[in-house]
């Protein structure tokens, strides 16, 4: 008898699946196996090494270092980077570095003052009637030293860090969901949330913006040292922008930068608590759908089907939304050439853009093993 349940998923495919059904087809369901842009496997694996060395730095059983952490980091990450321009290379392991080494002076402060670490990147699982197996894999598990409460904790790396982009989290039912889930496994609630944002600046003239990886410098008169900004002043003329790596390096500069700004580049989202019901209509809405898309996956990957008949079966469990296809801040979805060029659809890993998805949980792996 099978020891893993047929069907596996976790936050991310309902994510995708609740942006677009049909995204959801191609990331977790095409060919049984499902497939990844070739950049996001990139953007992926730079968030796995940030997290890792980030997690190090937290585990109480840990026996590296900072410095040690950064240099294995940079070392997994030039292998991430073959293949890229050089002005890409160095801009990522700076901001790799920067961001390991900010977030040890702006946030494991704090989180040690403030926290005991309970667990780090601790696979929990729940299943379902029906072969269904929910994965959640939180960064960090957290008590509270005060009160004893166990907080779910995760760290998202983005480009935005407005306060928009925060408050939009304390309505995450999906993330709540998760944290619900880890108490039963633990045998004790968890208390509430916490977001850890990790801001990566964003790409402007292909250039990456962001006073993790670069500075304004204006020279000092003879005899008097250079000027050094975070960002670009009002009146910036005599000013230049520069490189951490050129002159300054990141450990220094990580160092001198004034607090409240290294803060701003690792926001936290205030406590965010528990709504039960909400939780529950979300885990029955998600269970039965997830229960319809194996079953519906059985179909697709075992039946005999002509074009017509398989491209019902899309149209009908897998819709287009296509408003998704291009945001209004112009990011384009992941399929987008998938979905609106025939050829690359019909063929998406020989075209280039795509690749087989890898797994990043577990238990994932081990129920496509199955």
């Amino acid at each position: 008898m099978a020891t893993q349940p047929l069907h596996y998923y976790t936050r991310s495919h309902r994510y995708r699946d609740e942006v677009c059904p049909r995204s959801r087809f191609w990331w977790s369901c095409w060919e049984g196996r499902g497939i990844e842009r070739e950049g996001e496997a990139f953007e992926l694996s730079f968030g796995t090494l940030v997290h890792e060395a980030m997690a190090g730095l937290l585990d109480p059983e840990g026996t590296q270092g900072l410095d040690d952490l950064v240099a294995n980091g940079v070392e997994g990450l030039e292998i991430l980077l073959a293949g890229k321009d050089d002005l890409t290379r160095t801009e990522f392991k700076t901001l790799f570095e920067a961001l390991v080494r900010g977030y040890a002076r702006a946030v494991v402060p704090r989180v040690k003052d403030q926290f005991d670490v309970v667990c780090i990147e601790r696979e929990f699982t729940h299943d379902f009637p029906g072969g269904v197996r929910v994965g959640v894999k939180p960064d960090l598990i957290l008590r509270r030293k005060f009160d004893g409460t166990l907080w779910y904790t995760e760290y998202k790396t983005t480009k935005n860090v407005s306060k928009e982009w925060l408050e939009s989290w304390s309505t995450s039912v999906q993330l709540m969901a998760g944290a619900k889930l880890v108490g039963e496994a633990l045998g004790e609630p968890v208390e509430g949330c916490l977001i850890q944002g990790l801001y990566k600046g964003y790409v402007y003239k292909g250039e990456l913006r962001t006073p993790l990886v670069y500075l304004w410098r204006k020279p000092g008169l003879p005899g008097e040292d250079d000027l050094l900004e975070a960002e670009r002043p009002q009146k910036w003329a005599g000013w230049h922008r520069e490189g951490l790596w050129e002159r300054v390096g990141v450990k220094a500069w990580v160092e001198q930068m004034p607090e409240e700004l290294l803060q701003a580049q690792f926001p936290q989202t205030p406590p965010i608590f528990l709504n039960h019901e909400l939780i529950e209509a979300w885990l029955r809405q998600s269970a039965k759908r997830e229960q319809d898309i194996q079953h519906v996956q059985i179909l697709l990957d075992g039946a005999k089907m002509t074009e017509e008949e398989r491209q019902g079966v899309l149209d009908t469990y897998f819709p287009q939304y296509f408003s998704q296809c291009h945001s209004a801040w112009g990011r384009k979805c992941d399929f987008y050439d998938a979905c609106w060029f025939a050829h690359i659809g019909d063929d998406p890993l020989g075209s280039g853009l795509y690749r087989l998805r890898e797994f990043h949980h577990e238990g994932e792996r081990c129920a496509k093993e199955e």
